[in-house]
C-alpha cells in the first residue's frame, strides 16, 4: 500500500462481517442482501444496510471499504450537510411541491426527516455510493435521498429519482 492509499484508507479496520454481521437475502430482490440494524454515527441511530449486489464478492470487497469510510462520518458531518438538505427543501417549496414547515435554520430540516434504509450501490462505471433513504414531511411522494459518493461525503440531496449524481 503506497503513502496515498494509507492516507485515504478508512481508520476503522473491522471486517464487513464484524460491522454488519451475517447478511440475509432480500425476499423481493434476488441480488440484494441485508444486514441487521447497524449503528450509523452520521445518523446517531441503528438502521439496516442493504448491499445491492450482495451475491458478488468483488462488489462486497469494494462495499466493505466504502462502508468503513462512511462509518467515519458523524453527526457533525450531518450538521455540515444541513444546507444541502435545506436547499432541496426550499426548492421543493418554491416549486409548490412541498408545504412550508417551521424551518428557521438549516439544521432544523433534520427534525422533519426520518431515515429508513441505507444502501450500498455501484454505478455502471464502478463507482460506489452509500445512499440513505428517508421519509420527509415536506415531500411525501418522493421522500428524501442522501447520496455519499465513495462513502466520503454527501454529494447529493434530492427526492428518490434513481440518480446518484447531479448532471446539470
Amino acid at each position: 500500500m503506497n503513502f496515498l492509499q494509507k492516507l485515504l484508507a478508512p481508520k476503522d479496520k473491522r471486517s464487513l462481517l464484524e460491522i454488519v454481521g451475517p447478511l440475509k437475502p432480500n425476499p423481493d430482490y434476488a441480488r440484494w442482501y441485508e444486514s441487521k440494524p447497524v449503528y450509523i454515527p452520521y445518523l446517531d441511530q441503528k438502521i439496516k444496510i442493504t448491499f445491492t449486489k450482495g451475491n458478488d464478492s468483488t462488489f462486497m470487497a469494494g462495499a466493505e471499504v466504502v462502508l468503513n469510510r462512511f462509518l467515519q462520518l458523524t453527526t457533525q458531518d450531518q450538521n455540515k450537510d444541513s444546507e444541502k438538505v435545506e436547499s432541496y427543501y426550499q426548492a421543493s417549496v418554491k416549486e409548490s411541491i412541498a408545504k412550508p414547515l417551521a424551518i428557521k435554520q438549516a439544521k432544523d430540516v433534520w427534525l422533519f426527516t426520518t431515515p429508513t434504509d441505507v444502501f450500498i450501490e455501484q454505478n455502471i462505471n464502478g463507482k460506489f455510493y452509500v445512499t440513505i433513504s428517508c421519509k420527509c414531511d415536506w415531500e411525501k411522494t418522493h421522500g428524501l435521498q442522501l447520496v455519499f459518493r465513495e462513502g466520503k461525503k454527501m454529494t447529493r440531496a434530492s427526492g428518490h429519482d434513481g440518480q446518484l449524481e447531479d448532471w446539470n
